[in-house]
């Protein structure tokens, strides 16, 4: 190949990267999200009634510098922008899709959601950024959420998650989705303080299937409910993505699944798809999706103020 060649390539890719940063660039103008910053009073509201991390002192001591000043909300729409465009096509040819066909519709109430939804993004990504740098911090946020979740009417232990859980909900899907992130957390909390295994030992090689059984789980899950309420496609989707599933898993303290960008991309697409179709909480299940730490990853990692976020939702 020729350098005029090479060169007309690399051109022609910039212009389609254009268009393609256009495109969220315009679902962000539509829903004038540019220019914003955030309002201390609606952070307030958001913690103490929505995700009951107000009264924490751990996320106080932490954050309440930057939760209670005003922020520009323009480098996180930047990252997340960046996320999208550079991670996730698919999700880029939906937002396409859907201002060509003129499904969004803007109107004040609208306005309003995603004015909230943006403080969402804004306190998840920054507690899980968190998270992410500093593992054992979670241990700690388990320590304050989980007798705040039982006051709540949500028990402790996997059985009693699921039975009270559907108490509340009478969903059988969400309380089986409260259940499985239960033994998740619980199995996360016994690993954090225990000794690596050692790498391709029995116990190494069983750790690494339990943490890949976990995630297919959580995917077959949602695959169910999608084949039982007809969407087909994204059923599809899900069995593809368990079929696909990475054999590689870190445990050291942080739980990080090794998948190629393309699987991860998927996830994040069929995941989007199907929260759209099934969840209640939109607001809520959105950002947990779209905050930047999330979409820049290539890994999948058990992000613990996300998973606190939506207990406390249906609490």
């Amino acid at each position: 190949m020729t350098a005029i060649e090479k060169q007309g390539i690399v051109n022609a890719s910039e212009q389609h990267n254009d268009i393609k940063t256009d495109i969220v660039e315009e679902f962000f103008d539509f829903f004038k999200a540019r220019g914003q910053i955030t309002d201390p009073e609606l952070i307030k509201d958001i913690l103490k009634n929505d995700l009951y991390f107000y009264d924490s002192d751990l996320i106080m001591s932490e954050f309440s510098d930057v939760f209670f000043a005003p922020q520009s909300l323009d480098p996180m729409l930047d990252k997340m922008s960046q996320g999208l465009y550079e991670k996730h096509p698919a999700v880029i040819e939906f937002l396409s899709t859907a201002i060509d066909q003129g499904l969004i519709v803007r109107n004040e109430s609208m306005h309003s959601i995603v004015v909230r939804m943006m403080h969402y993004c804004f306190i998840l990504d920054k507690t899980t950024e968190k998270q992410f740098n500093d593992y054992q911090w979670s241990e700690k946020l388990f320590a304050y959420f989980h007798p705040m979740r039982e006051k709540k009417g949500i028990k402790k232990g996997v059985l009693r998650s699921l039975i009270s859980s559907y108490r509340i909900s009478g969903r059988w899907f969400v309380a089986v989705k409260i259940a499985s992130m239960e033994l998740v957390s619980l199995r996360y909390l016994k690993r954090m303080h225990k000794k690596n295994f050692k790498p391709g030992s029995l116990l190494d090689r069983l750790n690494q299937k339990f943490w890949i059984a976990t995630l297919n789980l959580n995917i077959y899950e949602a695959t169910l409910q999608d084949f039982f309420t007809k969407q087909l496609g994204n059923s599809e989707a899900g069995f593809i993505l368990t079929c696909t599933n990475t054999d590689r898993v870190s445990d050291d303290g942080q739980i990080l699944y090794h998948h190629t960008q393309g699987w991860a991309s998927l996830y994040q697409t069929w995941n989007l798809c199907f929260i759209t179709g099934d969840l209640p909480h939109l607001d809520l299940m959105y950002p947990k999706l779209l905050i930047p730490i999330v979409q820049m990853l290539a890994v999948i990692t058990i992000f613990m103020p996300a998973l606190f976020a939506l207990q406390s939702r249906l609490a």
